[in-house]
């Protein structure tokens, strides 16, 4: 992966500027993933004057508009609903092994994987959210044990790699 750290900085603008691009819906400066896609938005830098009020009306009423990305603030009379600190890992020789239960998931098994995601409850999962990258499950069809993701990421080359879904049974098992 030879993503730059700026990139990684705002990942959500450089995605939906850069390998979803195809996906991007945009309103003046402000981005987003269609909503049967992901609720993120992406935006270059801090909106400042009427910028706020582009986010609020593209996003609509009473629905949260989750930004990743730099720590903006928001105007006042805003609230925060969660802020996710987090840290980038970026691996230069990543290195797997085969795993037999391990299968690609594709549009058909979207059902299934609504399934999977009510059960486990894991974050915004909806009915295209596989657009934005390869999803795996591990188990028999109809009864995934627990699933993966690899989104492409920001910049060419890099994807982000994480356990999408978990049930309990299936915690601590590997893959």
């Amino acid at each position: 992966m030879t993503a730059s750290v700026s990139v990684l900085d705002n990942p959500v603008w450089a995605a939906l500027t850069g390998p979803h691009s195809h996906l991007a819906e945009w309103q003046g400066q402000v981005v987003r993933y269609p909503g049967d896609v992901a609720p993120f938005f992406g935006l270059a830098a801090a909106p400042v004057g009427a910028g706020w009020q582009v986010v609020a009306e593209f996003a609509g009423h009473g629905e949260v508009a989750q930004i990743g990305g730099p720590d903006f603030a928001p105007p006042r009379g805003w609230g925060v609903e969660l802020r996710l600190p987090g840290v980038q890992l970026v691996g230069t020789e990543a290195r797997g092994a085969v795993d037999p239960e391990c299968v690609r998931l594709g549009p058909e098994d979207v059902p299934e994987m609504l399934d999977l995601v009510a059960r486990t409850d894991p974050g915004p999962f909806r009915d295209r959210t596989i657009a934005l990258g390869a999803y795996y499950g591990f188990g028999a069809a109809g009864s995934w044990s627990r699933g993966l993701r690899w989104r492409s990421g920001p910049a060419e080359g890099g994807g982000r790699c994480g356990r999408w879904c978990t049930p309990s049974s299936a915690v601590s098992r590997g893959s």
